[in-house]
């Protein structure tokens, strides 16, 4: 007992420091995939709820991890204490993690002593100097794996050598609070990591633990996990298997595996794949060091020192993932490297030396373990603690700068010295709460407009966001944030704003079904970002460049100021002019009314008018085959679905079959049956999860009596 209290302290020094790193009020949630989730958990997980299509498949996992959020917001009261909570686990469990695998290791074949603990912690802190390399400030939501990835190794081996099964229900629990990280967007991450580190498994139960592998129990475990994550797997898998989903172009399509993949390789692979930023690890804090030399010779002499099975398994593992972290090494592992892109999903690991970054450090770590335990193995005690001390010293004086949170202080990219820290503007949640209760018809454009989907806003005392559009995951609402979001009408729009053509720039809004312009007018985000992310096309547009530009495009638009708060503003386009979001093609009489149910049903009605020729009603969503209208009590007098204006839907109506003045029809997404059906099934297991929980323990209890 003695000996886990050091590993306690200092797993839990670990979890107060980031608590330290933002004053209170202040947030860091930017980033490529945005951390919005500390702010309004709730709302996210209400509109990525409703949002059951083919764009929500690819998210739709992350669910349960806005409502942990939520959880801990409500507990903690505040955002800031939320971010420390979630950095505190990052670091402390991946800590944890590390110290109990290779205790669990080191103790087969030896009981428990002060070298193993020593050698165990030292690792752990190895390992935490590994994960600052890729920075907090832009990190995706799939860095959780810095300390799931240990964390599920550790539950799985103690599940495989003691049958306990409350280890199997940890790691379903778990990954399931965690599902985006097992979910589509977290698929590098997974498919790096877990067939390697789960070969290690098996290997090292048959060799070093000789003990038969618990197959039927596995089985078990697997059937569990596939349930219970089938919230998010069933619609993902309907979505690969659909050949008119952007995520079975992005998996089977040649041209963009040629494209995306292989070409970004060659272009990228010598200066990503530097041999000694990886072998020279952890960090990447404090280079210019003698100090980066200590950890690879200590492996080295560990190694020469005493052969054991373990070792050699590690080393062999270890080279492997060397070679997959570099992807450089010789040109023939580098042609057989760009070969593997033509592999299904391969295209995943573009950016090789992220994503094979978590299962390097993993094996880097415990490779280190083994190797100083069977160093310091002979010496006296008090040589072993001071080395020790001297190896945790140096990695944690060469990541000082990440431990005192320099990290997020950096500033963002291209910005003038503009940190990501900042205090949210009490205007601005204003602005989205009423931005909420906007009238159910009609998009978003938010000015000024970004390369490529970006959105900026100062805080109230300093530092600015830069991320994924607030509109879109807090208020709601679709929106246009940047260039990109314009789809077949980006360059067509682009050309308006550059000729600084009115009338063409109405018209693509009202195509798009875009009725609002969310302005900000705060001049900072243009003198303080001068390049990215404005820059687009690259000699920028002279229409809207700065505050001024925007300002007088905004007078020569037929817009109306419904609100105004701060710096935000928000604009309504003269209703006359811009179409409703569904809307019968040519109709001068406005014969269609629609009322929202959700963003994937709709109920409309139309007016027919003596109508005796076909007419076709456009639904102003990106087409998608499995969107529906059915008119019940109407016979067939629904044909063909086609694309129009080139995304939206469309259906040419034939009113010759029916003899009602009034038709009723409903518009809807039959792709949204795929969430019913993994939800139930998702319910259904953790029900069942329950009751088997349930059962244990009372056996247990009833065992001990």
């Amino acid at each position: 007992m003695k000996k886990f209290i050091l590993p306690v302290v200092i797993a839990l020094v670990l979890f107060i420091i980031p608590f330290f790193w933002l004053k209170p009020g202040f947030v860091d949630i930017g980033g490529d995939s945005g951390r919005l989730y500390f702010i309004d958990p709730l709302s996210l997980a209400q509109n990525l709820f409703q949002r059951r299509n083919f764009d929500g498949a690819t998210t739709y996992a992350i669910l349960p991890y806005y409502i942990f959020n939520y959880l801990i917001l409500r507990i903690t009261g505040s955002s800031t204490l939320t971010i420390g909570v979630d950095r505190g686990i990052l670091l402390s469990v991946a800590f944890l993690s590390i110290y109990l695998i290779v205790k669990q290791l080191l103790t087969v074949n030896e009981k428990l002593n002060t070298r193993i603990v020593l050698a165990a912690i030292t690792s752990g802190i190895v390992y935490i100097t590994f994960i600052t390399k890729l920075g907090w400030l832009a990190q995706l939501d799939t860095h959780n794996q810095i300390f799931l990835n240990p964390l599920i190794f550790y539950l799985l081996l103690r599940f495989c050598t003691t049958s306990n099964p409350l280890f199997g229900l940890g790691i379903v629990i778990i990954s399931f609070i965690y599902s985006v990280n097992f979910s589509f967007t977290g698929m590098p991450q997974v498919a790096s990591f877990y067939p390697l580190a789960i070969l290690f498994l098996f290997i090292i139960l048959r060799t070093v633990y000789n003990i038969a592998i618990p197959w039927k129990k596995l089985f078990v475990l697997l059937l569990l996990l596939i349930g219970v994550h089938s919230f998010h797997l069933v619609p993902i898998g309907a979505s690969i298997i659909s050949k008119d989903s952007v995520t079975h172009s992005y998996i089977f399509n040649e041209e963009t595996i040629l494209n995306s993949g292989v070409k970004y390789f060659e272009a990228n692979h010598k200066d990503l794949g530097k041999i000694s930023l990886e072998l020279f690890q952890p960090s990447e804090w404090s280079k210019k060091t003698i100090l980066i030399l200590i950890i690879p010779m200590i492996m080295l002499l560990g190694f020469l020192k005493k052969p054991s099975k373990l070792l050699a398994i590690l080393s062999v593992f270890f080279a492997m993932t060397f070679y997959l972290v570099s992807a450089n090494i010789t040109h023939i592992g580098i042609n057989v490297y760009k070969h593997f892109f033509y592999l299904p999903g391969f295209m995943m690991f573009r950016s090789f030396q992220e994503k094979w970054y978590y299962v390097y450090s993993f094996f880097f770590a415990l490779l280190f373990a083994c190797s100083f335990y069977l160093l310091i193995k002979p010496w006296k005690r008090l040589t072993v603690i001071v080395v020790a001390v001297i190896v945790i010293c140096s990695s944690l004086f060469r990541i000082y700068p990440f431990l005192r949170g320099d990290a997020i202080k950096a500033p963002l990219y291209q910005s003038n010295n503009v940190t990501s820290v900042l205090k949210i503007d009490p205007d601005l949640i204003s602005t989205l709460s009423l931005i909420k209760t906007l009238h159910q018809d009609g998009k978003v454009i938010i000015f000024p407009l970004t390369f490529p989907y970006f959105q900026l806003f100062y805080g109230k005392e300093g530092g600015a966001y830069m991320g994924i559009s607030v509109i879109s995951d807090i208020a709601g609402r679709s929106d246009y944030p940047g260039f990109w979001r314009f789809g077949p009408y980006k360059q067509q729009i682009t050309d308006a704003f550059i000729k600084n053509d009115i009338n063409k720039l109405i018209q693509y809004f009202s195509l798009l079904n875009i009725r609002y312009i969310f302005y900000n007018s705060d001049d900072r985000i243009h003198t303080n970002f001068p390049s990215f992310p404005y820059e687009y096309p690259k000699e920028g547009i002279p229409s809207i460049k700065d505050k001024v530009s925007y300002d007088t495009l905004l007078q020569s638009l037929p817009i109306h100021k419904i609100y105004e708060k701060g710096f935000y503003s928000l604009y309504e386009i003269d209703k006359d002019l811009i179409q409703p979001l569904i809307y019968i093609q040519d109709d001068k009489i406005g014969s269609l009314t629609y009322k929202k149910i959700s963003p994937v049903v709709y109920d409309i009605w139309v007016q027919m008018n003596d109508r005796k020729t076909p007419f076709v009603i456009i639904f102003s969503e990106p087409y998608q085959k499995s969107w529906t209208v059915d008119f019940q009590n109407e016979g067939d007098i629904t044909k063909d679905h086609k694309m129009i204006n080139n995304y939206a839907n469309s259906w040419i109506i034939d009113p010759t079959n029916t003899t009602s003045s009034v038709i009723h029809g409903r518009i809807y997404l039959t792709f949204q049956k795929y969430f019913y059906i993994g939800g139930i099934i998702s319910g259904v297991t953790l029900i069942v999860i329950t009751v088997l929980l349930i059962l244990y323990l009372v056996k247990k209890r009833y065992a001990k009596t």
